[in-house]
């Protein structure tokens, strides 16, 4: 019974953050390289977690400068809890990336409006990057491998 509860909790605060990160008001449409250089964690996962760094390219848009600061809120969560990470593919909506992914990660692509809200349709494709939508680690991250848990 606490497990549907713990689910039933967490399919809403996932919809919400999702509802949430996907929203733009602002307009514009941007599409942006980026050197990270901290990230806050939430205070409870899933959450939003904030990444901070530097604007290294700007593949789309006219917002954003080569060099400029920007902080994103970027929805996190982990593998731990009942409803495991859905694989990050473009015809899903907003992602949750596993917290130990973004606290490794050092370089990232972003899809954002002119205010700097993550927007999670697909931005185009960007020759060896990709497509880039919502925010995407670019950098390989080795995390331990473990078990799979069958029941």
């Amino acid at each position: 019974m606490a497990g549907k509860v713990f689910a039933a909790l967490s399919l809403s605060l996932v919809g919400t953050l999702i509802a949430a990160s996907s929203a733009s008001a602002a307009g514009g449409d941007n599409v942006l390289l980026i050197n990270v250089s901290h990230v806050r964690m939430a205070k409870t996962l899933p959450g939003l977690c904030g990444v901070d760094g530097t604007i290294d390219t700007v593949l789309k848009g006219k917002a954003f400068r080569r060099g400029e600061t920007i902080s994103l809120q970027v929805p996190c969560g982990a593998h731990t809890h009942v409803m495991p990470l859905l694989p990050a593919i473009e015809n899903r909506d907003a992602q949750l990336i596993d917290p130990r992914v973004l606290l490794k990660s050092k370089f990232a692509g972003a899809h954002v409006d002119d205010a700097g809200n993550l927007l999670w349709t697909p931005g185009g494709s960007y020759g060896d990057w990709g497509v880039i939508w919502g925010f995407r680690v670019m950098d390989g991250t080795m995390l331990p491998a473990k078990p799979a848990r069958f029941s």
